[in-house]
């Protein structure tokens, strides 16, 4: 994993990694022995509350002997932000394959996010 600030509002993420896969069968379609994966993220904190980013994922794939497209290595192109609240965060992206019919052409993802704590703070108010 890498993680920079290039400047004051602007941030870099990257990682890769490898899954094993094990034991299963699909539809008497073979799993892979392995699978890859990378992400690759540009963060900008042009505003204060809503941080934008810009994102590019890419994995192998987890089937060795299907012929379907979509069964296959995907790389997809995310677009959206964060809308940071006091205790939790909105995100909400698009995301746009760049390998074509091998994922869905056009995706929105939305997820809220709210931290656990178990050690309430009445400073934090949360």
């Amino acid at each position: 994993a890498y993680n920079s600030q290039l400047t004051d509002s602007l941030f870099v993420n990257a990682n890769a990694g490898m899954v094993w896969l094990t034991g299963s069968d699909y539809q008497n379609i073979a799993l892979a022995d392995m699978a890859l994966f990378a992400n690759a993220m540009l963060n900008w904190h042009y505003f204060d509350k809503v941080p934008l980013k810009l994102q590019l994922h890419a994995h192998s794939s987890y089937y060795r002997d299907s012929e379907l497209v979509i069964l296959g290595d995907t790389y997809l192109l995310s677009f959206g932000g964060t809308i940071l609240f006091d205790c939790s965060s909105l995100d909400i992206s698009m995301n746009e394959d760049i390998k074509v019919d091998a994922s869905p052409d056009v995706s929105l993802a939305i997820s809220w996010r709210k931290p656990l704590d178990f050690t309430h703070s009445a400073a934090t108010g949360c």
